[in-house]
C-alpha cells in the first residue's frame, strides 16, 4: 500500500526547496492528522510542524552587523582506520578530489588496544553524500562511516594581479566584508619565475609581497599621521 498519497508527494516535491536537520528550528505550531487506513504495527499519522529555521545559506553577519561571508551547509564524512596502508590513503584522497570533494584530510589517532590509526575526514556537498560513502566503503577496510552536518563560512575570494619587476603574478585575495584579510601569490607562478630567473623562491615571494603591500597600503603623504 501507499505510505504517501501521490497528491501529497507532488505538493511536497514542488514546494520543498531543501531537506535536512531541524537544528536551529524554532517550532511555533504542531499539528497531527490521522488517516482512515490502520496498517498493523504502524500509526497512520502525519505530524506537521510550523516554525522558522535559522538561515545557513546566504550572507552571514559580521560583528558589526554587515555581511562578511557566505554560509553553506555541508557534510563531513569520517571513518577510523587502523589497518590501511599509506598508499591506499593517498589514492583515496586523490580520487576524492577528482570526484569533487571540497576537502580531504588525515588525522593521527589512537584506537582500542593502543593501536595507532588514521582518522579519514572528507568534506562534501550533501548531494554527494552517497557517492563518497561508496568510495570509502569500496576503497578502505572501514566498517562504517560517520556523517555529520556542518556550516562553513566562506570569505569572498577573487583573483588579482601583482605587477613586479619579474612581470605580472596572479594573486588570490580574501575579503571579510569590505576588508582584505589575506592575499597570497599563486605558488606555481612564483615557482616558474624563480626557475626562469635562476633566483631563490623566497626572493620572488618577497618581491611579490612588497608589490601587494604597496598596492593596498600605499605610503602616506609627508606630514600625515
Amino acid at each position: 500500500g501507499e505510505l504517501l498519497t501521490p497528491t501529497a508527494a507532488a505538493i511536497i516535491s514542488t514546494l520543498c526547496t531543501r531537506s535536512g536537520s531541524v537544528d536551529g528550528f524554532t517550532v511555533e505550531k504542531t499539528g497531527y492528522g490521522a488517516g482512515d487506513r490502520n496498517p498493523p504495527g504502524t500509526p497512520n499519522v502525519v505530524r506537521l510542524m510550523l516554525g522558522s529555521a535559522a538561515p545557513f545559506v546566504g550572507e552571514v553577519p559580521s560583528g558589526g552587523g554587515r555581511a562578511a561571508g557566505q554560509g553553506s551547509e555541508l557534510l563531513v564524512l569520517e571513518t577510523n582506520l587502523d589497518d590501511v596502508s599509506p598508499e591506499i590513503l593517498g589514492y583515496v584522497m586523490e580520487t576524492a578530489f577528482e570526484k569533487g570533494a571540497l576537502d580531504c584530510w588525515f588525522t593521527p589517532i589512537q584506537m582500542k588496544k593502543n593501536r595507532p590509526a588514521t582518522l579519514l575526514s572528507l568534506l562534501c556537498e550533501p548531494r554527494d553524500r552517497d557517492a563518497f560513502i561508496e568510495l570509502l566503503v569500496k576503497e578502505t577496510p572501514t566498517l562504517g562511516v560517520r556523517v555529520r552536518s556542518v556550516e562553513r563560512i566562506c570569505l569572498t575570494r577573487e583573483v588579482s594581479v601583482a605587477r613586479t619587476k619579474y612581470g605580472e603574478v596572479p594573486v588570490k585575495i580574501a575579503k571579510f566584508g569590505d576588508r582584505v584579510t589575506n592575499a597570497k601569490p599563486e605558488h606555481d607562478a612564483v615557482k616558474e619565475i624563480a626557475r626562469r630567473e635562476g633566483i631563490p623562491l623566497r626572493e620572488v615571494e618577497a618581491e611579490v609581497i612588497r608589490s601587494i603591500e604597496s598596492t593596498w597600503h600605499p605610503p602616506k603623504p609627508a606630514g600625515t599621521r
